[in-house]
């Protein structure tokens, strides 16, 4: 008898808990402050949905970077930078919209926008971290895009021979996971992070019937730019268009620095744009990336370049 009077006693607290708490949730939520603090307060690896535009996105809560910053803006993060850097590209040759190839998609902020938005008509995101690729096909499928964005569990490398790869993930920030090249030192303490297995793929593997006019790269790995070059060749030999993160520090701790400009430069690119700097064209040469990594310097956080 005890017991059910209690059992009746906490049903009843806990509703009247939710009735509440509940109105001073939703009245949080409507502030940025507020939804900073909501996203703190949680437990770790806690899922919350959060809004944007008329999109929405499952993010962790033990992501303090990408998932964070999208939950509170209440913007998809990065997503504005696609269309402003698209908007800079001469118009297509092709018909049939714009492909995107969504290399390092994390939780999809960069494809899901781009096809919602009409700024591309399909793509196709690779994505290698287990939890970040879980979230990633959530919040293709909440956004009802699933016949529309293809999605693969891959590392893209060099070379097209399936293999397992040592992966290094970074506890706070889920968007800089990256592929361990070295155990030495480095300045964010690499050496220090919990190592997982990914499987691999190349890019060009990936291009039955592509009509490369349509294509479009955007490549955010973490360093590893220069190793994915190298695997898509059919690409850049086609000279599709690509927005890719430049991090020099990135770069040389993974060891394909030279393998980037490299692959970038005998390409032959013609134009290179900052994202820092949209009103500048810089011809595409090994000295523009050079100024460019000497701008940035070795310790940067570095920017995004769009090459055409």
């Amino acid at each position: 008898m005890k017991n059910n009077l209690l059992k009746t006693f906490q049903n009843k607290l806990s509703g009247f808990l939710v009735l509440i708490l509940k109105p001073l949730y939703l009245t949080l939520e409507r502030s940025k402050i507020g939804r900073l603090a909501i996203y703190k307060l949680q437990k770790p690896n806690t899922l919350l949905v959060a809004e944007a535009s008329n999109l929405k996105f499952v993010v962790n809560s033990s992501d303090m970077a990408i998932g964070f910053t999208t939950y509170v803006n209440k913007r998809a993060f990065d997503s504005e930078k696609l269309g402003s850097l698209l908007s800079l590209l001469p118009p297509s040759s092709s018909g049939g919209g714009i492909i995107l190839f969504d290399l390092g998609a994390n939780i999809g902020t960069i494809c899901i926008p781009a096809v919602t938005q009409g700024l591309v008509s399909e793509a196709l995101a690779f994505e290698p971290d287990p939890n970040n690729y879980a979230l990633l096909v959530s919040n293709i499928a909440i956004n009802d895009l699933s016949d529309k964005i293809r999605h693969f569990n891959y590392a893209l490398v060099a070379h097209g021979d399936p293999a397992e790869l040592k992966f290094e993930l970074d506890f706070l920030n889920w968007g800089d996971h990256r592929i361990r090249v070295t155990d030495e030192p480095g300045i964010h303490k690499e050496e220090d992070r919990k190592v997982i297995s990914v499987e691999t793929a190349k890019l060009d593997d990936f291009t039955e019937q592509l009509d490369f006019r349509r294509a479009l790269i955007w490549m955010d790995v973490q360093g590893f730019e220069g190793y994915v070059l190298r695997g898509s060749k059919k690409f850049t030999d086609s000279k599709v268009p690509i927005v890719t993160e430049f991090w020099p520090y990135g770069l040389k701790r993974a060891g394909c620095f030279d393998m980037f400009i490299e692959s970038i430069v005998s390409a032959s690119y013609s134009t290179i744009v900052d994202s820092n700097d949209l009103e500048t064209k810089h011809s595409c040469s090994r000295q523009a990336l050079l100024n460019l990594a000497s701008h940035y310097g070795d310790v940067g956080s570095g920017t995004d370049l769009l090459i055409y």
